[in-house]
């Protein structure tokens, strides 16, 4: 039984509550949450001065935010005077309260927060680790991510083969950056986008303008 939801408030609720049932019609359950942290519950702490030593920055965050982990610079195409840090907050009171603050003191500076909006991602399947579709909808026999040798049921499988592609069949991992089929999939996906942001079909979120850096006396 998997449970699903839409709404940041409920998977939140589900995460973190200890009031979950030990049977279900008289049969024994085992609850397993998620190990990870979604991005709609990421943040983004923006215009940090360079000067600023990332454990500093770190530090500072985790000060304010108690639940917040996972805090890494985000690492630009171009030169940027200023760095954003992103982080994950799993505790959703927290992270209502910062996000409606808006504002986290790094030092002496008063800086912008901003949710975190990820990119364009691939759609792919983890059973035969295709491109353009989903495990759901995937007649093929679950893979080995790396090798793509098919798993044997009861039978732990040891990767000892040189890796390989399903895009393209190279020596390299299916979804390796460095496949021509990944970097035209990647293309086509952005040309798309930019011309459903043209058409009105979709609209793109701008984070906002740098604010005022307010210095605490």
């Amino acid at each position: 039984l998997k449970l699903g939801v839409n709404n940041k408030v409920d998977y939140a609720t589900l995460a973190t509550t200890d009031k979950w049932p030990l049977k279900i019609n008289e049969i024994d359950i085992e609850i397993i949450k998620p190990k990870y942290t979604p991005d709609a519950f990421t943040l983004v702490v923006r215009y940090v001065p360079q000067e600023l030593d990332e454990k500093f920055v770190e530090n500072e965050i985790q000060c304010t935010i108690a639940s917040a982990s996972r805090i890494k610079r985000i690492q630009y195409n171009y030169h940027r005077k200023l760095n954003d840090y992103r982080f994950e907050v799993k505790d959703y009171q927290e992270y209502c309260s910062i996000l409606k603050l808006g504002r986290i003191a790094i030092g002496y500076s008063w800086l912008s927060i901003t949710p975190f909006y990820p990119g364009n991602r691939l759609t792919y399947c983890t059973k035969c680790w295709c491109i353009g579709h989903l495990r759901n909808n995937c007649n093929s026999l679950p893979k080995c991510r790396i090798c793509l040798e098919t798993f044997i049921e009861n039978t732990s499988h040891v990767f000892h083969k040189e890796p390989r592609c399903a895009q393209c069949d190279g020596n390299h991992q299916s979804l390796d950056a460095q496949c021509k089929v990944i970097q035209d999939y990647k293309q086509r996906l952005k040309d798309e986008v930019d011309e459903a942001i043209k058409s009105g079909k979709l609209q793109r979120v701008v984070p906002k303008e740098q604010a005022p850096t307010f210095e605490l006396n």
